[in-house]
């Protein structure tokens, strides 16, 4: 979670919370939502906890040293401090629908809207964003960096932590985009910002969690692996068990990928078991959809089905688009493997509708492409259907950026329909996507960041 002033003072003078909530009369978890910037306090809050602090810590701390603007907003007459900050948060909320314009957090900055609350408000909405409106998120968590660097009078940790924070979740959103190479760049920035911060066990083990999900979707299997086994060892030393969890379901996709599926089943079914006994519905529902996958291609329609419901009921309950659009890639893959070739290329057709909503153009055309392999199997010479199909699908991989290189691959698909060889257009194409760092292999899942704090909701 990000820093704030309030959890510096308690991490510097080595202070036990329980102790804080106890004097205060507060409860825990309201201190906890306090000292990681995802609630901000009252004026009741602010007199009783600074000098309960001070008195605990035996030093002489101020309003200041806790919150920003504290002496300014118990000057004032507001009842609650997010109040003191209301014309900044106005101006960004008049950016939000201008997010995706390169110089809006520059104009932002301009105006006066820089504190650390701003920042905070950024990256909540950033990263709530992140699988849902990936271009949206990234744009927001830039924004949040450049305010985090803007904060000349704020604490050093607190800077890097908002930093480290935005741009660990901006390689996910750009992981999303299918823009590998930037968000690997992102990792090495935010773990510098942590280590900056003086970040511990759990942030390190993040950086390595994201870096392995980066890799994993360039196909780079020995060092996604490593990056997970690391990423699930910092948190079992963390004593983190949920996001331990979620770290062995991204090893069980790696393992899976490497042809290994007995071994990647048997991971799964062990944190099926885990993930149960935590009550993390979302995570539990990735590893009903990722043995959904392995159990069609072990030809086991009926196991499969059993998951794929499980999955996409969960899903929708929590309203997870992008995951649920990766339950329709899936269930498409089992009605053309065990009902029929029609019925997955009409059920293609709606994941990628799905999935070109969400903006993600990869996900899209790797779709679409599943669509035409099936198509070109049976399509006559010169199908007008299969040729509109491949001709939108080519559409999409120069909008997504394909190289000028894989012009060839991008004119053959085009062409397919009147292909003497349309595995062999199909093949180069998937090679020229690979040429994106990223790929076609499945719609596997597994969750953007490891864990969640269902008890630590920024409020709105």
């Amino acid at each position: 979670m990000l820093l704030t002033r309030l959890e510096l003072v308690i991490r510097k003078h080595h202070l036990r919370p329980a102790d804080i909530a106890k004097a205060i009369d507060f409860t825990r978890q309201h201190l906890l939502r306090l000292r990681f910037g995802v609630a901000e306090p009252s004026r009741r809050f602010i007199v009783a906890v600074t000098p309960v602090i001070a008195q605990l810590s035996h030093d002489q701390i101020t309003p200041d040293d806790l919150f920003e603007r504290g002496y300014e907003f118990l000057a004032s007459e507001g009842a609650r401090h997010r109040n003191l900050f209301a014309r900044e948060l106005r101006l960004v909320d008049q950016y939000l629908p201008t997010v995706r314009h390169p110089r809006w957090p520059a104009r932002l900055i301009r105006e006066g809207a820089v504190s650390e609350t701003v920042a905070r408000y950024l990256f909540y909405k950033g990263r709530a964003l992140v699988d849902k409106k990936p271009a949206d998120a990234a744009a927001l968590l830039s924004a949040t960096a450049a305010v985090a660097a803007a904060l000349a009078e704020s604490p050093r940790e607190l800077r890097s932590s908002i930093a480290g924070h935005a741009l660990k979740s901006r390689a996910n959103a750009l992981r999303h985009l299918g823009k590998y190479d930037d968000a690997l760049a992102d990792l090495d920035a935010a773990a510098n910002h942590f280590i900056d911060a003086q970040y511990c066990t759990a942030e390190a083990a993040q950086v390595h969690y994201t870096r392995g999900t980066v890799l994993h979707k360039m196909e780079r299997w020995d060092a996604a692996l490593a990056a997970a086994r690391e990423s699930h060892r910092l948190f079992v030393l963390a004593n983190d068990a949920r996001r331990a969890a979620d770290a062995e379901v991204l090893v069980g996709v790696i393992v899976y990928e490497q042809g290994n599926t007995a071994g990647a089943i048997r991971i799964w079914l062990q944190v099926e078991k885990k993930l149960t006994a935590l009550k993390e519905r979302e995570s539990l529902a990735r590893v009903w959809l990722n043995l959904a996958a392995a159990e069609v291609g072990l030809g086991n329609q009926h196991e499969a089905r059993g998951y794929l419901t499980r999955a996409s009921a969960t899903f929708r309950a929590l309203g997870n688009r992008t995951e649920l659009a990766r339950v329709r890639w899936n269930m498409a893959t089992f009605l053309a493997t065990f009902i029929s070739r029609e019925a997955g290329v009409f059920a293609l057709a709606r994941a990628r509708r799905a999935f070109d909503k969400l903006g993600l153009l990869i996900d899209s055309a790797c779709v679409g492409l599943e669509s035409i392999e099936l198509r070109a199997e049976v399509a006559p010479y010169g199908d007008r259907q299969l040729a509109a199909d491949a001709r939108e699908v080519a559409s999409t991989l120069a909008k997504a950026g394909l190289r000028v290189s894989a012009a060839r691959a991008l004119e053959q698909l085009r062409r397919i329909a009147v292909s003497d060889d349309r595995h062999a257009v199909i093949a180069h194409v998937r090679d020229a996507i690979r040429s994106l760092d990223g790929s076609c292999h499945a719609a596997r899942a597994i969750p953007d960041e490891a864990g969640r704090d269902p008890d630590l909701a920024p409020d709105a």
